[in-house]
């Protein structure tokens, strides 16, 4: 395994990060690509690893596929997702050393690396920290660099958190969305709506982390519930799927937590769910994953008042309703207040809404605007104000939510005895997602 070094900040990777910023512009041409310096190397005075980090925004990242051969007439090697959902990675080892990250502009990542690069700029009793934290480490796991990345992780979530409670809510706007869509195209985008708010809390909320694993995304909360403790996204070899569930399963055993594992249509191996069962797991729910167009009329409501929730005493209301259901009473407190604000307020790709009877919360919804798709969740009613069409409230105002934003294709995962339901609204079965659980 290579040595990790470390440099002190060198003065000419700000001029080195510009030229190759104008070289890749020039490789893609008109191609609509916003590019920004991140990474230590953009932290004036912080100890880096001599290599460039740039980070990319694009509306599509399919649509960059295209031009993969441009990026390898400059040197560099793609690596596809590398490990992340509607990423495009690319590396070049050859001087200067550059690390090439896309995400399309729904993604969260763009301003949480933004949001890291800046608030260390403008705390420099942090840049120390980070620095002293990257030395030591370098001395203990100078061979190591998996080992080197997870233990830099508790401070990178503690600045992450201090950034996102510290900056104003993001006004960028979005490019165009997807119009046209293949059957693959849809199944993929389903699963990246879908993890985006499974794996997006996990890294900042203190009571939920994100356990690393090279080949599967773990999710572990100190909550006695497996709403927040769950696997997704799986991508284990045939021969060693047996061992490496039974290390994912580890990570709740040691501390006794209950949990869900999700698997969907592109996990694999393909008979992961026959590796499971044989692993002690039972087949909690089938869940059917919908698709609609969003090109005819939505009929709007006035049956309710319907509002986007962007602070923290209103997200109680959603909360409550919630607590009503499971019967969970302090998730509040251990969760929801946790969560920056600034991750629900304004043009984020995750937002809250909360259906009012006058002035008592009554039903909820969450709407996910990412990987080019509006994925609709958490459609919940209040046990004591069912059957009076306040669901359908709530779905068609996130549905006429989702077309004014610009998307074309609405999506969700519903139970088979709501998938009626949907199919009378408009939306087509696609694929599966089925939870296992202990």
């Amino acid at each position: 395994m290579r040595t990790i070094y470390l440099s002190h900040f060198d003065l000419t990777w700000k001029d080195q990060a510009i030229k190759e910023m104008e070289k890749i512009h020039q490789a893609f041409d008109a191609f609509p690509l916003m590019l920004h310096h991140i990474g230590s190397t953009s932290i004036p005075s912080c100890q880096a690893k001599p290599i460039i980090d740039l980070l990319g925004v694009v509306s599509d990242v399919t649509l960059l596929d295209p031009y993969q051969d441009q990026l390898e007439q400059l040197g560099y090697e793609s690596l596809g997702e590398f490990g992340m959902r509607r990423r495009r990675y690319f590396v070049r080892e050859t001087s200067p050393a550059v690390h090439l990250h896309i995400f399309e502009d729904t993604d969260p990542e763009v301003d949480r690396h933004l949001r890291f690069r800046d608030y260390l700029r403008n705390h420099p009793e942090e840049i120390k920290a980070y620095s002293d934290l990257k030395r030591e480490l370098v001395t203990c796991y100078p061979n190591d660099r998996q080992r080197y990345t997870l233990e830099k992780t508790p401070f990178i979530k503690r600045i992450d958190r201090l950034a996102a409670l510290e900056s104003s809510p993001s006004i960028r706007k979005w490019g165009s969305k997807r119009k046209s869509w293949t059957e693959d195209q849809i199944q993929d985008a389903m699963e990246a709506n879908m993890l985006l708010p499974m794996t997006l809390f996990a890294k900042y909320v203190t009571t939920q982390e994100i356990v690393f694993e090279p080949d599967v995304t773990v999710v572990r909360a100190e909550i006695q519930d497996d709403t927040y403790n769950y696997v997704v996204d799986a991508k284990f070899e045939l021969k060693s799927a047996p061992a490496r569930i039974q290390a994912v399963l580890a990570h709740y055993q040691e501390k006794n937590l209950p949990f869900s594992w999700w698997v969907g249509e592109s996990d694999s191996p393909k008979d992961l769910a026959q590796h499971l069962l044989a692993a002690g797991l039972k087949q909690k729910e089938d869940d059917i994953g919908m698709f609609m167009p969003l090109t005819k009329p939505i009929p709007t409501q006035n049956s309710l008042k319907i509002q986007r929730i962007e602070d923290r005493l209103k997200l109680k209301d959603f909360a409550n309703i919630f607590i009503a259901l499971s019967g969970y009473q302090t998730i509040y407190e251990e969760y929801y207040q946790l969560i920056p604000p600034i991750l629900y307020q304004g043009q984020t790709p995750l937002r809250f809404y909360v259906g009012y009877e006058g002035n008592t919360p009554v039903t909820t919804g969450i709407l996910i605007l990412h990987a080019n798709v509006a994925g609709i969740y958490y459609i919940m009613t209040h046990p004591s104000h069912r059957r009076k069409g306040y669901g359908t409230a709530m779905m068609h105002h996130l549905l006429n939510c989702a077309k004014q934003e610009g998307f074309y294709l609405a999506t969700l995962q519903a139970s088979e005895e709501g998938k009626n339901l949907y199919e009378r609204m408009g939306f087509q079965p696609s694929c599966r997602f089925v939870e296992y659980s202990l």
